[in-house]
């Protein structure tokens, strides 16, 4: 019994000490956004912008940008079969972003891509296009915010 005990013991420091952080408790944001402006009006601006609302107008902060978005979507097929249909395709997401503050203007492109089976059915195909655009939509918000805190430091 008391062997059990003491191999309890050393893995609990085993996993006290491992170095594990949640990615977004540790990091305060030291940021905030006084404007969004999109360059285009379509649907994935509109999300990105308003995953980045909640930093909007933080009151004192050290870094204020100013952020323009400019997105686009972009699907192409990748391989046919032999009647020339589409057999795999590619969905790949672009977006531009420029972060201004007082003194510097950053520029960064954000990409993100997914290949994907053709479906039969389309209404089916394009419920997962929207799933797949939904998703990407999230990794490139995720990096964005990965972005920004490089930014502050």
């Amino acid at each position: 019994m008391k062997i059990y005990n003491q191999i309890f013991i050393i893995i609990l420091i085993f996993i006290n000490s491992c170095g594990y952080n949640p990615i977004y408790l540790e990091k305060k944001n030291y940021f905030s956004i006084t404007s969004i402006e999109l360059k285009d009006k379509n649907q994935i601006s509109y999300k990105i912008k308003n995953s980045l609302k909640k930093y909007i107008n933080i009151e004192n902060k050290p870094k204020t940008y100013a952020v323009s978005i400019k997105s686009n979507k972009q699907i192409r097929t990748t391989s046919k079969d032999k009647k020339g249909n589409a057999k795999t395709l590619e969905y790949k997401i672009s977006v531009q972003m420029v972060f201004s503050d007082l003194d510097n203007k950053y520029e960064k492109t954000f990409e993100e891509t997914f290949g994907y089976q053709n479906r039969s059915n389309k209404f089916n195909l394009k419920r997962y296009e929207n799933d797949i655009q939904n998703n990407l939509i999230e990794k490139i918000v995720f990096d964005i915010n990965q972005f920004l805190y490089q930014l502050e430091k």
